[in-house]
């Protein structure tokens, strides 16, 4: 059977053409013994009527004479709803009996409605010819650039690698976090190696975009860099305070080299090198230390150290400011040591202001005020500096970073 819409052939029982969907209206075969059964019947009530198309007399409903209606009336009208009760249940017997075939002999509609899975793959094709057309129809699609490929395979290495990535014309982009990359990300130069150098679990993912903008599959590499790990320097000073001066020592294992910081940054082999012992900066300061093997280039676990070195207080802020008042009337400052000023009333008092690290040493930093006869005090804007440690005087500059720095009075 052919489709009414498109023409496309329908199996037999199908209820939707397979091609296009249109929904087949067929009219279900009876069964000929149940026709047979029918025309009997239909064929013994004719013979039961005469030439006027009625009943005859004997078919009719005889009722009494006390009834309130004529029997004989009464008789015609009973006998024309048998004729009509019979063709009633004969046409319900014939339907119930064509629907119980259609269920018994029929598939389920669903099995064969456009769409259902089951259906879809098979209906009206080879499965081998539906293979072969999928595969033909893919190699017709445009496949886009080649996969970049890399120098390095995927595994396990004891030292640090150096990978190249290989592709046709266009761009290179990696990553090496296992995400995927984008036009965002690194572009690989073809020249500069990527470099794994450090412990760790690494992921290079990488695609060619060719000059249309099309990219290629993602080609991705993990390398696990499990290099032998030196032995941490041993630091001789440890953290603390300290009031003298002091050298750090560093003790290094056969094989490696010792790298340091100072900024609190982690040091690598591009950090500073330990060549012999460092001297303790004055203040507070943090060293960071690591062993670098000379082979592998693997790194040790990192060491700190912090360290406070501050020179004994020998000097209180009176003797400090005693001596910074002698120190300008001999330099002709002032004119005694009340702290007179040549030509003006009143004198100058000196007061700390706070004690400052200041060129590798603790310095009180003094504020110069001028007080009025009327006793008010003014700030003059010259600072002074006196060493805790020995008492010597500077006078006080700030540069344009704000830092202070000494100067000799002249």
């Amino acid at each position: 059977m052919k489709c009414p819409k498109c023409g496309a052939f329908i199996p037999d029982e199908a209820v939707y053409c397979p091609s296009c969907g249109e929904e087949i209206k067929i009219v279900p075969e009876f069964d000929p013994l149940i026709e047979n059964r029918i025309d009997e019947s239909l064929s013994h009530l004719a013979s039961n009527l005469d030439d006027t198309g009625e009943i005859p007399d004997e078919d009719y409903v005889d009722f009494d004479d006390d009834d309130d209606f004529d029997g004989n009336e009464e008789g015609h009208i009973f006998g024309s709803y048998k004729v009509t009760i019979c063709i009633l249940c004969i046409v319900l017997i014939t339907l119930l009996g064509s629907i119980v075939y259609y269920l018994i002999n029929s598939d389920s509609p669903s099995d064969t409605k456009p769409g259902n899975p089951s259906v879809a793959s098979t209906a009206g094709v080879d499965p081998d010819s539906a293979e072969g057309s999928s595969q033909d129809a893919g190699s017709e699609e445009e496949t886009g650039p080649k996969a970049p490929t890399f120098s390095m395979a995927s595994g396990t290495y004891d030292t640090e690698i150096e990978v190249y990535i290989e592709a046709g014309e266009g761009s290179i982009y990696y990553t090496i976090n296992g995400v995927t990359p984008t036009l965002a990300d690194t572009i690989f130069n073809g020249v500069d190696p990527i470099i794994f150098d450090k412990n760790g679990i690494y992921t290079l993912k990488a695609i060619l975009v060719d000059s249309d903008g099309v990219k290629s599959e993602v080609a991705s590499v993990t390398y696990e860099i499990a290099m032998p790990v030196p032995d941490a320097p041993t630091i001789i000073e440890d953290s603390g305070n300290y009031n003298v001066d002091t050298q750090i020592a560093v003790v290094t294992s056969e094989g490696t080299n010792v790298y340091y910081t100072t900024d609190g940054t982690d040091p690598t082999a591009d950090s500073t090198l330990y060549t012999g012992p460092v001297s303790m900066p004055y203040g507070e300061s943090v060293f960071k230390f690591v062993a670098v093997d000379n082979e592998t280039g693997a790194l040790s676990e990192i060491v700190e150290r912090e360290y406070s070195l501050h020179y004994t207080v020998n000097v209180s802020q009176e003797q400090a400011a005693s001596n910074l008042v002698t120190l300008l009337v001999q330099k002709g400052y002032l004119l005694d040591g009340s702290g007179a000023v040549a030509g003006s009333e009143g004198y100058n008092t000196y007061s700390v202001t706070s004690t400052e690290v200041i060129s590798s040493g603790d310095y009180y930093v003094f504020t110069e005020y001028h007080m009025g006869t009327d006793g008010s005090a003014t700030p003059t804007g010259l600072l002074y500096a006196v060493n805790v440690h020995d008492g010597a005087v500077y006078r006080l500059g700030i540069d344009g970073t704000g830092n202070y720095f000494l100067k000799q009075l002249t």
